[in-house]
């Protein structure tokens, strides 16, 4: 049954994609994302539940031009609910170019999301290791990102250690050293999908609750020639954990903000120009800590179960490995690393560890690379060291079953 929000001529209640007014509209304010525009807008639903406006200049056309910004003409209520704010977020409007929203996601735990397709990860947000200097991330904006989940039976409670990143519906890739399965406190229980601020469940009044997924050691796949001993010489910090269930994400539920990320399957889909490495700003997203002050670490963790209660990111500068070996904690670090800066408040750190380090390719995620280690002072001028993802493309096909 329709859930009818205002009186409306039921041939002028429409989808509002298909009302190019407040299409336009919306493009406008979406870049700013004004409150009391937005109030404004949720005057104009007349059916909640299948995404409809009252539109009194329905146009099928959603080319937008300078000289066809129009305001909406409408049938308004005298009186709205603010739980409409969330059902006209920008997010539905932000992908309106794209095919994402009609492309169906593959459930198959084999599943590689195309970014030809737009299969994976974008910015469905409200607008168009250890995070130093991070800068606080919007609802939506890295729909890929995940919190790996740990029980300390000293504190009796579960801490959110380790990051990952969704990659299909079915797999989540991070670090292996993010599990132990001979220590109790440092395997991964829990798998958290669609989190951003973990003082709240949901995040926004339409938002879907994150999902969380119990994982048991057989769960976790490391690559089998990681080691503790070693992985700071030879590499291979790499990992992925398969999910007990099917992800559901924005494709199948717009109020549930999940996407896959997007890897660089260079040799499968050879019509996407990926820059070279080296010259790309990358972005680093996590709930790490955002001080080397451990006593206000300690008492976020106590507080939140994470050291920074809300996603945050960061940008980080692609090193070459001639200069990251020039410091001297790193001179023996592998060819299948990669650095990324530490300068002063721009760093990743502790508590960020197995997270992805992204690039943006025509406002696609693309993951790069896995935190994998650094110092145990972050933001003070030293680089961090990561996992090259581009060399391990074929052994995470490999893994990856139905």
């Amino acid at each position: 049954q329709a859930t009818q929000t205002i009186d409306c001529p039921i041939e002028s209640c429409i989808n509002y994609n298909h009302c190019s007014p407040f299409v336009n509209k919306m493009h406008d304010i979406q870049a700013t994302y004004n409150t009391k525009d937005v109030f404004k807008l949720s005057n104009y639903v007349c059916d909640k539940k299948e995404y409809k406006v009252c539109c009194s200049s329905p146009n099928k056309s959603l080319e937008r031009t300078k000289e066809t910004v129009t305001t909406p003409t409408v049938i308004a209520s005298s009186t709205f609910s603010v739980e409409y704010l969330d059902t006209l977020r920008p997010i539905v409007l932000t992908l309106n170019e794209s095919k994402i929203i009609d492309t169906q996601l593959s459930s198959d735990g084999r599943w590689l999301p195309s970014p030809k397709n737009l299969e994976c990860s974008r910015d469905i947000s409200f607008q168009t290791g250890f995070i130093v200097g991070g800068k606080q991330t919007r609802i939506g904006e890295f729909p890929h990102t995940v919190l790996l989940g740990y029980f300390i039976e000293a504190y009796n409670a579960t801490y959110y250690l380790c990051g990952g990143t969704l990659i299909n519906r079915k797999y989540v890739l991070t670090a292996a050293h993010c599990h132990n399965p001979l220590n109790p406190d440092e395997s991964i229980i829990e798998v958290v999908i669609g989190e951003w601020d973990v003082t709240k469940d949901p995040d926004c009044l339409d938002c879907k609750p994150a999902q969380r997924f119990k994982i048991e050691n057989g769960n976790v796949i490391r690559h089998d020639q990681w080691s503790f001993d070693t992985f700071l010489t030879v590499g291979n910090d790499i990992a992925l954990i398969r999910l007990p269930q099917t992800v559901e994400t924005f494709v199948e539920n717009i109020n549930m903000l999940v996407l896959p990320a997007c890897l660089d399957w260079r040799n499968l889909d050879d019509t996407i120009s990926f820059n070279d490495v080296s010259e790309e700003s990358f972005i680093v997203t996590g709930w790490g800590k955002t001080t080397n002050d451990q006593k206000k670490t300690n008492t976020d963790y106590a507080k939140y179960g994470v050291s920074q209660s809300r996603l945050i990111q960061t940008n980080v500068q692609f090193i070459p490995k001639s200069q990251c070996r020039d410091f001297r904690v790193y001179k023996s670090i592998s060819d299948n690393h990669i650095c990324f800066n530490g300068y002063e408040n721009s760093d990743s750190c502790e508590g960020d560890s197995g997270g992805g380090v992204i690039k943006l390719l025509e406002s696609q995620m693309i993951v790069q690379a896995i935190v994998s280690f650094g110092t145990d002072k972050c933001g003070k001028g030293i680089p961090g060291v990561y996992t090259n993802i581009k060399d391990y493309i074929p052994w995470i096909i490999q893994q990856l079953k139905e």
